[in-house]
């Protein structure tokens, strides 16, 4: 209902929607096993909804149907650090339409996928990733996070500029420029 709302409120304009990000200090209390040691960065965004694939195919369904009459919709994956993750999730979009279309519902038949930039080991597989995402939004703070929060003498440490993702981001534009895909801001 909501995404229908959402599809329906921005007309043709282009709409973005990010899958689950559960995991760290989002949990579903609904769900049991969601509390972890290292919640940060273990089974939580793109992972949580890969072991979940339940709840990872409703919420694809969901935004497909809505996205049924919108020429223009993206989907992006949260935290992707493999590329087989990215091809878990393409897949589990290609599961979600064929769902759909045996039940004779409509659905987006063709959204751009995308991945997040959030973490460093994106980096080892920037290459593949571009060939196969459709755009790439950055997460620039979730990056940060992930590099610098468990040094304990960073914790709380901002520089206005910030060396890694400006060093990450070369390699990463290069690729994305390369397969000729888009950065989104």
């Amino acid at each position: 209902m909501v995404y229908k709302r959402l599809c329906d409120e921005m007309g043709d304009r282009e709409i973005t929607i990010r899958t689950l990000d559960i995991g760290g200090k989002k949990l579903l209390p609904y769900l049991e096993g969601t509390k972890e040691a290292n919640p940060e960065l273990g089974l939580r965004s793109i992972r949580f909804s890969l072991h979940h694939r339940e709840i990872f195919l409703q919420q694809l369904r969901a935004i497909l149907r809505a996205g049924a009459d919108d020429g223009k919709l993206k989907i992006v994956f949260p935290m992707i650090s493999a590329i087989d993750e990215f091809r878990q999730a393409r897949h589990a979009v290609e599961k979600a339409m064929v769902d759909l279309a045996r039940k004779k519902l409509p659905f987006h038949p063709s959204p751009a996928l995308g991945a997040m930039i959030e973490l460093p080991a994106v980096l080892d597989i920037i290459h593949e990733l571009a060939k196969e995402a459709d755009f790439f939004p950055s997460g620039p703070t979730t990056l940060f996070n992930t590099c610098w929060r468990w040094i304990e003498p960073m914790k709380g440490w901002r520089p206005i500029i910030n060396p890694i993702t400006l060093r990450f981001s070369d390699p990463c534009t290069a690729s994305f420029r390369r397969q000729s895909r888009r950065i989104l801001k």
